[in-house]
């Protein structure tokens, strides 16, 4: 059985950046939110700007993983050298909110 390892890096450092609308996702994958000041000092604010970013971050990289699961094993189940991807991606309303992936066949 398959084990997987998960992990998690969330940094708060004080740039002079401009602020930013809602979280970006840079093109290494990562995202990056610019709050001003008043919210990076506030418990609340922060809290809420940290979960904002955390939240695509994590949908995305679900996303990725369970597209790589479902090439896995219909590579092992069927032994198939080629797979086609269902047309509809599969979609899931989940804790972290709702994200597509696609699925795929032999």
């Amino acid at each position: 059985m398959s084990k997987y390892k998960i992990e998690v890096t969330v940094n708060i450092v004080e740039c002079d950046e401009e602020t930013v609308a809602k979280p970006i996702e840079l093109e290494d994958g990562c995202y990056q939110y610019t709050i001003n000041g008043d919210s990076g000092e506030s418990i609340d604010d922060c809290q809420i700007a940290v979960l904002n970013t955390a939240y695509p971050a994590i949908r995305d990289a679900i996303a990725r993983h369970m597209e790589k699961v479902s090439k896995k094993k219909v590579l092992t189940f069927s032994g198939a050298k080629q797979l086609g991807v269902n047309e509809h991606p599969y979609l899931v309303d989940g804790a972290v909110g709702r994200f597509t992936f696609d699925t795929h066949f032999a």
